[in-house]
């Protein structure tokens, strides 16, 4: 039995009614009636039917991972009141058991911060970054933390043998491993700052730490422990989320915000940032994903009312697929092959629904 049901926020989406026992994804057929695609110069996008309303609750970035090494991906949420996993299951996903240990909301990623071969959870917040560690039986997990002295964080990444974490006051430290030993140093304060990624900016092959916010602020790391303070770019308005985009060349830095509009970023040879694109279009979040699996990574862009994919990152051009929504409300993007085609869908969540998105099959 097939019903359209209302994914909060403005998102339509048929489910089938299975979604007693987990969370049930379906692929709509190409045809369906309601796939609502607008703009864009390719065949648009083709909606995901995977009732997530009920497991991606609370506005906060999901993160894919194989947390059971089982070759499919599983997901991490931040729901409200704490974490949970839930795995991947042929069309599903069920609660993972056994479950997190309690964790409070906040930005999830995903390390293996003990170097045994196991994704570990992490989460940076309120109190600094906790987390959990799977024991390699697979059977239990261990706490950790708190990490990087207990500061209110707003987001972190993992870098190179640790963690770069951005507090809530703008202050940006390194967190050395092992957890059982951590140190804590400050690489220096980015006011304002919304977002940090790992991304080999300076094309030697180590991954360097960028974040967002009022432009662009850079450390790069040096491959003996360093990282540097670079030179940066300025904004004139806030990034609110920031992706590293690789190409065949090095990786640029696409930013977005609702003022900033989209822009892509490079770091040139002789050390000068610049800005080589840019869209006044005032999107709240982004994304680089093979969404039409050509083996180019797109640019997943999410406004107030719509969804843009940017093939091949060309973000100077009109979008090659788009879908139009609901007034979003703090969106945010996770990719993953979601339905296991070998291509990136992107799931875009919101403080009241969900969504996943994938190019049509050709």
């Amino acid at each position: 039995m097939r019903r359209w049901a209302r994914l909060g926020n403005g998102f339509w989406c048929g489910f089938a009614i299975v979604l007693t026992a987990g969370i049930t994804v379906r692929m709509r057929p190409a045809d369906a009636p309601a796939r609502t695609t607008t703009g864009g110069t390719g065949p648009g996008l083709v909606r995901i039917d995977a009732g997530l309303r009920a497991l991606l609750p609370g506005g906060t970035r999901p993160r894919f991972a194989d947390l059971d090494r089982d070759g499919v991906l599983d997901i991490v949420v931040a729901h409200r009141d704490r974490v949970r996993a839930y795995r991947g299951d042929g069309d599903r996903f069920v609660p993972m058991r056994p479950p997190l240990p309690p964790l409070a909301s906040g930005s999830v990623f995903v390390a293996d911060i003990d170097d045994d071969a196991h994704p570990d959870v992490l989460v940076a917040g309120e109190d600094g970054i906790r987390g959990a560690r799977r024991h390699p039986s697979g059977r239990r997990w261990h706490p950790v933390g708190p990490l990087a002295g207990g500061a209110a964080l707003r987001d972190a990444t993992p870098i190179d043998g640790g963690i770069v974490a951005l507090g809530r006051d703008g202050a940006v430290t390194r967190v050395r491993l092992p957890v059982d030993r951590p140190t804590v140093d400050t690489l220096g304060r980015v006011p304002g700052a919304a977002r940090t990624i790992a991304a080999d900016v300076d094309r030697d092959g180590r991954p360097d730490v960028v974040v967002a916010g009022r432009g662009i602020a850079a450390w790069l790391n040096r491959g003996d422990g360093r990282l540097v303070a670079d030179a940066g770019l300025p904004f004139a308005s806030h990034a609110t989320d920031a992706a590293a985009l690789p190409h065949a060349r090095g990786v640029d830095v696409v930013a977005v915000g609702p003022r900033l509009g989209l822009v892509r970023c490079r770091r040139a040879p002789d050390g000068a940032w610049r800005m080589i694109a840019r869209r006044t279009t005032p999107y709240l979040a982004v994304a680089a994903a093979d969404i039409d699996g050509d083996g180019t990574l797109d640019v997943v862009a999410a406004r107030r009312t719509g969804i843009d994919v940017f093939g091949d990152g060309r973000v100077a051009r009109k979008p090659t697929r788009a879908v139009r929504v609901r007034a979003l409300d703090a969106p945010r993007i996770a990719i993953g092959d979601i339905d296991r085609d070998g291509r990136d869908e992107a799931l875009v969540t919101d403080r009241r629904g969900a969504i996943a998105l994938r190019a049509p099959t050709r």
